[in-house]
């Protein structure tokens, strides 16, 4: 078995390589999504009223390409967006992040100060912990940054949402691809989907390092990190949860977590599924030529 340090070395440089390649979050070209992000992030995967982030403070950890930091700006808060990529730190900080928000370069087990001296009304994490090597670590880690009355908000992969033959073919495909050098990888899934779907494939089957777990394991962790409210914000196989303490500001702004359909599945229908799609356009703007993020 690898060292667990390289495997979480070759895990940053599948995703930073994408990152450069890509030039940011290929949704953010996206009319469906600059328009509607901020609705996603308060209405479904907060479920907190738009009226509680103006102003506030938000630690987005693993920021990626930028679009949920982003949707958190449209929502008026200043947000610290952190990345281990140097590369989607450079873009989000060029392209995405605005008045007093920036963009810092940080491994999430080693923050530093400019990190760590602060404290947050929101500390978010989309899609990134179980990439880290120790998701139980790197929430031990982002937790104490939170304010007394701030909220903590996660997205990690479900050990139920995918079927038993995906699991076993997705991993077996990670491991042929292991050794393989990501511009080579991204570059053969670039001419075998079209650059949009090779950033997809490269999140799937590059990254080494993709842990799943089950919604009782998580609810646990929490728990042990004393937090009085848990809440599963969307009723998935995947674990979208909110979790606070009494006394939290955004108690009186919660709304009642919504049903399906959710936002994501018009955004598979958009992108997944469209299987011409070759290159990063907004599908519902083609005559107009490539889609561009708008002025800061």
């Amino acid at each position: 078995m690898p060292d667990p340090g390289f495997l979480r070395k070759q895990t940053l440089r599948n995703y930073d390589y994408g990152w450069e390649r890509l030039k940011g979050d290929p949704d953010m070209r996206s009319a469906f999504w600059r328009n509607n992000g901020a609705d996603f992030l308060a209405r479904q995967e907060l479920c907190i009223a738009p009226e509680w982030f103006a102003g506030k403070k938000v630690l987005d950890v693993g920021c990626g390409g930028g679009r949920w930091t982003f949707g958190l700006q449209e929502l008026g808060c200043d947000v610290t967006s952190i990345d281990a990529s140097a590369a989607a730190v450079e873009f989000v900080g060029a392209n995405i992040s605005k008045g007093a928000s920036r963009a810092l370069q940080a491994n999430i087990f080693e923050l530093p100060p400019e990190v760590t001296d602060e404290k947050y009304d929101l500390v978010f994490s989309w899609g990134v912990l179980h990439h880290t090597g120790d998701t139980l670590r790197a929430l031990q880690t982002i937790v104490p940054l939170m304010k007394p009355d701030g909220v903590l908000y996660i997205y990690l992969y479900g050990a139920r949402s995918w079927s038993p033959l995906k699991s076993f073919l997705v991993k077996t495909a990670r491991v042929v691809l292991f050794p393989v050098p990501a511009p080579l990888k991204f570059s053969a899934f670039k001419l075998l989907l079209g650059e949009y779907k090779a950033g997809l494939a490269m999140d799937v089957m590059g990254s080494t390092i993709a842990h799943r777990y089950s919604q009782e394991e998580v609810d646990g962790w929490l728990q042990e990190l004393g937090f009085a409210h848990v809440v599963r914000t969307i009723g998935t196989d995947e674990i979208y949860r909110k979790a606070y303490h009494d006394g939290c500001s955004a108690a009186a702004f919660a709304t009642e977590p919504q049903g399906p359909p959710y936002w994501f599945d018009k955004w598979r229908q958009e992108n997944y599924q469209n299987l011409l799609r070759r290159d990063m356009h907004d599908p519902d703007q083609d005559d107009a030529g490539p889609d561009v993020l708008p002025p800061r």
